[in-house]
């Protein structure tokens, strides 16, 4: 099971999907949920399972404006990236990703190209730890088949927009480092 039990079924399952593009709080990604006795074994066991998650459409068949972003450079697309900075003095205001949500997507393959639709979403207070399991938290699973919904559209255009202030995952630096610029 892993040492993080509550997101460690999750990842495996993500990581035999095909298609998978995530951003996380970089806070939350380096801080290791309730009842985590030894952090190096939680964080080596986590960095293999994110590493397991794959994207394999190129970042210029996404919207704008993901599909805009330095369009001379790498296309490739990290299945988990992380966005915001590390709260390490627990300052009460202090600003942070506190989006949860999913959008899943069918995709067509071309032997050129790859489209999505999205076609469902998942959101609410509860996020992927055991910490949520003890307190009141919500979720709503929401489908739509034809890919043109406007709440679940919004949400991708969301992602798309998170992803453009997104970097790789870095597990040292305690603030964001953006690495994409919009055009060349």
């Amino acid at each position: 099971r892993g040492p993080n039990t509550y997101s460690t079924p999750v990842l495996k399952a993500l990581g035999k999907c095909k298609n998978v593009q995530i951003v996380v709080q970089k806070e939350d990604f380096l801080r290791p949920d309730v009842n985590v006795k030894n952090v190096d074994a939680w964080k080596t066991e986590l960095w293999k399972l994110y590493k397991g998650v794959k994207c394999d459409i190129e970042r210029h068949q996404f919207r704008k404006p993901m599909g805009d972003l330095s369009v001379c450079a790498d296309p490739t697309v990290d299945g988990i990236r992380c966005v915001g900075n590390h709260n390490k003095e627990n300052r009460s205001a202090f600003p942070r990703a506190h989006h949860k949500f999913l959008v899943f997507c069918n995709v067509t393959e071309t032997e050129m190209y790859k489209t999505y639709d999205p076609v469902a979403l998942w959101t609410g207070s509860f996020n992927i730890t055991k910490n949520a399991t003890l307190s009141f938290e919500n979720v709503i699973y929401f489908t739509e088949k034809s890919g043109k919904n406007e709440i679940i559209n919004s949400f991708i255009n969301e992602h798309h927009q998170i992803f453009a202030l997104s970097e790789a995952l870095n597990w040292s630096s305690v603030w964001t480092e953006p690495e994409f610029r919009i055009g060349t």
